[in-house]
């Protein structure tokens, strides 16, 4: 991942806690958006940032595309993993976040989703409620991405 000048990208991955840090899946994200190049990624379930991060540096490093970041942000400030973003300069240019619950993100969003991840459970009836509530969203290529209890 490049760094902008000012960036302390491993001072900041490390102080974030996430299950998917030990399986390295930041990186498998970043790869995701770097090849497929999506103009439009969707995220539900932030915390405390550590996948949307990397979402959002690949399409800093793809210099195009947007990413709208959704969560409660009930065990993580949201003003917290704002000035993570602010530190890297990823937040307004790449990533932008709103506090709402995952029942009502769809109602929010317009077709052509092209990446969307959601990591708010890992069960049968959330899995089927995003590929209900998510499959008239995408676009013809686009990805569900669902997080999987790792």
């Amino acid at each position: 991942m490049q760094d902008g000048p000012n960036t302390k990208w491993a001072e900041v991955v490390d102080s974030i806690s996430s299950s998917y840090k030990q399986h390295n899946y930041g990186q498998l994200f970043y790869a995701i958006v770097r090849l497929n190049r999506p103009l439009r990624c969707v995220e539900i379930g932030v915390s405390f940032g550590y996948s949307t991060m990397h979402i959002a540096a690949a399409l800093r490093d793809n210099n195009c595309g947007e990413l709208h970041a959704f969560d409660l942000w009930r065990d993580e400030p949201m003003g917290r993993t704002f000035e993570r973003f602010r530190t890297l300069g990823l937040l307004d240019d790449w990533a932008v976040f709103h506090q709402q619950d995952a029942k009502y993100v769809p109602d929010l969003l317009t077709p052509t989703g092209d990446v969307v991840h959601i990591d708010i459970g890992n069960d049968g009836r959330t899995y089927l409620w995003a590929a209900h509530a998510f499959e008239k969203l995408l676009s013809p290529k686009g990805m569900l991405l669902l997080e999987g209890g790792t």
